[in-house]
């Protein structure tokens, strides 16, 4: 676990805009040598953002890996997708595609999450989790 705690960063998008943003952040990540985590909500997402990763940019992509099953093909991958609050490998960066624990999120350095206007329950429960973290100790840094 991280001495310090994590820095986390509130995205504020429309849904179709938000693995856009998690491309470019996993790409940056990957190009910088950072371990990154991507948590989906279930395997259908999983699945469905592995593939967005293969092909969102024509003539390029985001080596990644998706844990199913056991464990991971590629023991190095830098960027893995998983569907459980599981961290295969140590990794850097938390995106939060789906709701996680704070005490799972704090072993890592960087969280993003992102708030959820598809309701007024998915609302209110993005709010909780930017309030759990003040409650933690840490001052989320808010993006629009």
């Amino acid at each position: 676990m991280p001495n310090d705690p994590p820095k986390v960063h509130f995205y504020d998008l429309p849904p179709d805009k938000q693995w856009g943003l998690v491309y470019k952040l996993a790409d940056a990540a990957w190009r910088r040598e950072t371990h990154v985590l991507i948590h989906c909500g279930d395997e259908g997402e999983a699945r469905a953002l592995d593939d967005f990763l293969w092909t969102f940019v024509e003539d390029a992509f985001v080596p990644h890996e998706r844990l199913a099953g056991e464990g991971l093909e590629d023991p190095d991958a830098r960027v893995v997708i998983v569907a459980a609050e599981v961290a295969p490998i140590a990794q850097a960066v938390l995106i939060q595609l789906a709701p996680v624990s704070v005490a799972f999120a704090r072993e890592f350095e960087t969280v993003i999450d992102f708030v959820d206007h598809r309701d007024d329950a998915r609302l209110a429960a993005s709010r909780g989790r930017f309030k759990a973290w003040r409650e933690a100790g840490v001052t989320p840094e808010f993006h629009k």
